[in-house]
């Protein structure tokens, strides 16, 4: 009896393992994912005032980390490889920070946006299909979170160098007309994440019908994203902690 007994527990408590080992290896390909996208906003910023160059590093390592993170099976791993292959190929023709033609810039930066577009997707659809709560999902809906600032900061940039002047911006931070290309990423970046939290400093406006329309998208998909993930996540954690304590 005593040997029946201890086949369950023995059962049980290896399952728990593999769930926690599963845990800590999702944890820490999210987490990855997000320390890179918090270096690529820290970074923007310090690159003008220190005029320092490297963003096609920090794009290589974006997309590394989105890599990894998506790669929870065959055909995911697959299409990541594909993707990431063909960015790689066009970051070696072509700096970021220097892009002067303008077919290039817009092939290279859809090419980003498509994936960051398809890393959102498996993010989200792996949280939300999640059956227990686990800190994990919170670190990867804060990423998700950065992507989206991410793939729209992509969308602008490419309004921008489609039809220059789609944006008006404020004469002190840009003294031209229209934005170099240069400097599109990092301005739009910028403008992206203060639109997505809906701070709005009014220092970027759209202007172009198009430009408008994908702007007054992006906060209500940031705001949207952040409710339905949020009364999820504490759903999830009310209902495990519920399912744990009838358990005891």
């Amino acid at each position: 009896m005593t040997d029946q007994n201890d086949q369950p527990n023995s059962e049980k408590s290896e399952s728990e393992w593999i769930n926690r080992t599963s845990d800590w290896l999702t944890a820490g390909r999210s987490t990855f994912l997000l320390l890179v996208l918090i270096l690529l906003y820290a970074y923007i910023p310090l690159s003008q005032e220190l005029n320092i160059k490297g963003l096609e590093f920090v794009f290589v390592g974006i997309i590394s980390a989105m890599v990894i993170t998506v790669s929870t099976d065959k055909y995911r791993t697959i299409i990541a490889l594909v993707l990431a292959a063909a960015i790689l190929v066009l970051t070696i023709f072509s700096d970021p920070e220097e892009i002067e033609d303008k077919r290039l810039a817009i092939g290279y930066y859809s090419a980003v946006a498509l994936f960051v577009s398809y890393a959102v997707v498996v993010i989200l659809y792996e949280v939300t299909r999640a059956k227990r709560f686990s800190y994990h999902l919170i670190i990867s809906a804060l990423a998700a979170y950065l992507l989206l600032a991410l793939l729209w900061a992509l969308f602008f940039s490419i309004i921008e160098i489609v039809e220059p002047g789609s944006f008006a911006v404020n004469p002190l931070l840009i003294e031209a007309d229209s934005i170099a290309y240069n400097e599109i990423f990092s301005t739009f970046l910028y403008f992206s994440l203060i639109t997505l939290t809906t701070v709005g400093f009014g220092d970027i406006s759209p202007v172009s019908p198009v430009a408008r329309s994908v702007a007054s998208i992006e906060p209500i998909l940031g705001q949207l994203l952040l409710a339905v993930l949020v009364a999820w996540l504490v759903g999830m954690y009310i209902s495990d902690s519920i399912k744990n304590r009838k358990g005891d």
